[in-house]
C-alpha cells in the first residue's frame, strides 16, 4: 500500500486519511495539517489481542500478538490453506523510522540557521521604489556601534533608472549616493567619441542569483517539513516498505534463474534486450528475487514510479509504469514483466552491466505532481542534505566508510580532509567539485564551520581545504554532519567603459554596457 499525500492546501483544505480514517485540516498558523478527528471504531471489535490466535480463526481477520509485538492476517490460499501472516516488517522498521525523522528535523534546524545568515544579506540588498527607503540608525551594544541590519544596500531609483548605494561620509553621516552616472548625465544624442566610467558591472546580474538561491533554500525546506509530515504518517499507520527486492541483471533476455532480471526496448513481447536504461520499454523479473524471496506485482498500477538504483553505485533510473504488469508466473520460468516509460537518469549514458546488483522501488508521486517533479525532489534531497560522518583522526590518515578526518585539530589550521567512499548511513559520499563549500555541523557545540575547496582531484580521499567562517575545533569519535554547498562566484565590482554609438558595438562581451542613441537605449549583454 503507497503511502498517504497529502493534497494541495489550496485546493482541498481538509482531507482524510483512507489508511487511518483520521481527518487532517489545513491550519494558517501554524502552516501545517493539523489533526482534528479520529474515528470511533473500537478496535477490540476488529482485532484479536493475545498471546495466542483466536480460536476459532473465522472470527476475526486480524491479530496482535502480545508476544511477538506485531499485527497478522488471516489468509488463506486458493487451495483452501490458510495461515496467519505478518502485515509488516518487524516493529524495528519503526526504530528505522524514528531515526530518519530525527535527522529530518536536524536537517531542518541547519537549514534554518544557513537561512538566518543569509536573509538579512539577500533580503535586505536592494529596494526598489522611486522614493529612497529609511535609513535606521547604528545598533549600540556595550558601547559599541553596529550598522543597523535593517538597511538595504542598495537603493533602486525606478522613478529616474538609477542604482544608488548606502554610503557613510568622513563626518560618518548615511545616504544614498549614485554607483553610476545617471541617464539624463549621458552625452548627447550622436556624440560617438565621449567615453566615461561605469561602476556597477554585473553587481544586479549577482544580485539576483542570491535572490533566486534564497528562493531555493526555501523550497528545500518546505519539502523537508513535508517529508516529515509523511514520514510521522506512515509510523501512525504502520504503512509498509515501498522496497521491492534485488534482482541482478542478466543480458541473454531470459529469466530462468531465480535473482534475475532483465530490459527490453521495447512493451512486452517485442524488441531487443537493453542494458541503457533510456531505452527501456519493459522490465522482467524472475518471481523469486536475489534473497530467495518470491514476489508478486499484481498490485503495480498504471501511473506509479519504479525505481532501480545500482548497488553500490550513485547511478539510478527512474521510471513511469504502463498499464497492469504481466503474470507469466503459470510457465516454465515463473516470472513478471511491467512495461514503462523512461523518465530520468544520470546521464543518457548510464547503464547497468550483466551481474550488477539492482535494488528496486514502486511507489505513487507526490499528489498534484509526476514523474520529474518526484525525481526533482530526489534530486534535490540528493544534493541538497547533509550527510552523517565520524571523525577518526586529526592527522589526515587514511579513512573507511562512514569516517572523515582532518589535518589538524585546530580550525584555521585545517588545510585537507578525507572522507571516505560512504557516509555513516550507507550512502554515496557527495560529488566534490573545485569552489564547491563543505559545511561541517557539531550538534554537540552546537557550532558549524565553513571552508572552500581549492583543490578536489584526489577526493574523496584527499580534498584540500581554505577556512571561510565559523569555528568549530575537531575532536575525534565525534559525528558530524557534512554538507555540500555549490560554490558561488566571488563577483568583483568592474570598471568598464561604456561607449555612446548610433548602433551597436562589433563584438560585444559578456557584461559590456553602450548607450546607442539610434535606440535612445541604454544596454548591457547579459549573455
Amino acid at each position: 500500500m503507497a503511502a498517504f499525500q497529502f493534497p494541495d492546501p489550496a485546493v482541498n483544505p481538509t482531507v482524510v486519511n483512507p489508511i487511518t480514517g483520521s481527518t487532517y485540516q489545513w491550519k494558517e498558523p501554524p502552516g501545517k495539517w493539523v489533526l482534528i478527528a479520529q474515528p470511533q471504531t473500537q478496535v477490540s471489535d476488529l482485532i484479536w489481542e493475545g498471546d495466542n490466535p483466536p480460536a476459532p480463526p473465522e472470527d476475526y481477520k486480524l491479530w496482535y500478538s502480545t508476544d511477538t509485538l506485531e499485527l497478522y492476517f488471516y489468509y488463506c490460499d486458493d487451495n483452501g490453506t490458510c495461515a496467519w501472516i505478518p502485515t509488516s516488517k518487524p516493529i524495528t522498521l519503526l526504530d528505522d523510522l524514528d531515526t530518519a525523522v530525527a535527522e529530518l528535523r536536524t536537517d531542518i534546524q541547519a537549514v534554518n540557521i544557513a537561512t538566518s545568515e543569509n536573509e538579512n544579506r539577500i533580503g535586505r540588498t536592494i529596494f526598489f521604489s522611486d522614493t529612497a527607503p529609511t535609513i535606521f540608525p547604528d545598533e549600540v551594544y556595550d558601547d559599541v556601534s553596529f550598522p543597523n541590519e535593517l538597511n538595504y544596500k542598495f537603493w533602486y531609483d525606478t522613478a529616474r533608472l538609477e542604482l544608488l548605494i548606502l554610503f557613510r561620509d568622513e563626518d560618518g553621516d548615511d545616504s544614498y549616493v549614485p554607483v553610476s552616472i545617471p541617464l539624463e548625465a549621458l552625452p548627447d544624442p550622436g556624440v560617438s567619441t565621449e567615453v566615461f566610467t561605469y561602476t556597477t558591472g554585473r553587481l544586479q546580474t549577482a544580485i539576483e542569483e542570491n535572490y533566486l538561491h534564497n528562493l531555493a533554500q526555501d523550497t528545500s525546506i518546505d519539502n523537508i517539513k513535508n517529508d516529515i509530515i509523511e514520514l510521522e504518517e506512515e509510523i501512525d499507520a504502520i504503512a509498509p516498505s515501498v522496497e521491492r527486492g534485488k534482482w541482478r541483471f542478466t543480458a541473454v533476455g531470459t529469466v530462468a534463474n531465480p535473482g534475475q532480471f532483465t530490459m527490453y526496448d521495447a512493451d512486452f513481447g517485442s524488441g531487443q534486450p537493453t542494458g541503457l536504461f533510456k531505452n527501456v520499454k519493459s522490465i522482467w523479473f524472475n518471481q523469486q528475487d536475489s534473497e530467495g524471496v518470491v514476489h508478486g506485482f499484481a498490485d503495480v498500477d498504471d501511473g506509479e514510479l519504479l525505481q532501480i538504483f545500482i548497488e553500490d553505485s550513485a547511478e539510478f533510473a527512474l521510471f513511469e509504469v504502463v498499464g497492469q504488469a504481466h503474470d507469466e508466473t503459470q510457465g516454465a520460468s515463473s516470472f513478471w514483466v511491467i512495461d514503462v516509460n523512461f523518465v530520468r537518469t544520470n546521464e543518457d549514458s548510464t547503464s547497468v552491466a550483466p551481474s550488477e546488483l539492482c535494488r528496486f522501488k514502486v511507489f505513487m508521486a507526490p499528489s498534484g505532481g509526476d514523474a520529474s517533479d518526484i525525481f526533482e525532489y530526489v534530486n534535490d534531497r540528493l544534493e541538497g542534505v547533509a550527510s552523517r560522518y565520524i571523525l577518526d583522526n586529526v592527522q589526515n590518515n587514511p579513512v573507511t566508510n562512514g569516517q572523515f578526518s582532518a589535518n589538524n585539530p585546530f580550525y584555521l589550521n585545517v588545510r585537507e580532509f578525507s572522507f571516505g567512499a560512504k557516509d555513516l548511513d550507507g550512502g554515496v559520499s557527495k560529488k566534490l567539485l573545485d569552489g564547491d563549500i563543505i559545511e561541517i555541523f557539531d550538534s554537540i557545540d552546537n557550532a558549524k564551520i565553513r571552508y572552500k575547496i581549492t583543490d578536489r582531484s584526489n577526493a574523496p580521499s584527499v580534498v584540500k581545504v581554505e577556512h571561510l567562517s565559523g569555528i568549530v575545533n575537531f575532536t575525534p569519535n565525534r559525528i558530524h554532519q557534512v554538507q555540500i554547498l555549490p560554490g558561488s562566484e566571488e563577483v568583483e565590482v568592474e570598471q568598464a567603459l561604456i561607449q555612446v554609438l548610433p548602433g551597436n558595438p562589433a563584438n560585444p562581451e559578456v557584461g559590456d554596457a553602450w548607450f546607442s542613441t539610434n535606440q535612445n537605449t541604454f544596454i548591457i549583454k547579459i549573455s
